[in-house]
């Protein structure tokens, strides 16, 4: 019963591994484009040229803290996106890549601990 379950856990495991960083890298592509999209237009240039206006014009004196006027001629997440996307997806994957793997060991051990039980008779000890 345990050779079974090794020899389809691990496949369904690595299959489901593939799909699930398969899903992020599309996932993070498509929302790069949209947003890459969006904020590379003349309008949402303007906006952001606005913003940093009116935040640079602010005295600090209407709210509990002071803000400071971004730097940047561009908007941080078009800068984000465009300029540092792998090291976003590596950032994203690190983490999801160290979760699904712990998953993985512990349903292995799971399925495990289960054909172990059933394989001992009752009234044997081991």
């Amino acid at each position: 019963m345990l050779a079974r379950t090794s020899k389809v856990l691990l496949p369904t495991l690595i299959a489901g591994y593939i799909a699930v960083v398969t899903m992020v890298i599309w996932g993070m592509s498509a929302w790069r484009q949209t947003v890459v999209a969006n904020l590379s237009t003349p309008e949402a240039r303007a906006a952001w040229d606005q913003a940093r206006t009116e935040l640079s014009q602010e005295d600090g004196t209407h709210g509990p803290v002071q803000r400071v006027a971004p730097r940047s001629p561009e908007p941080p997440m078009l800068v984000l996106l465009r300029d540092y996307f792998p090291a976003c997806v590596f950032g994203l994957l690190a983490p999801l890549s160290a979760l699904y793997a712990f998953i993985g060991w512990i349903s292995w051990g799971v399925l495990r601990q289960a054909g172990h039980n059933r394989s001992m008779k009752p009234g044997s000890r081991r």
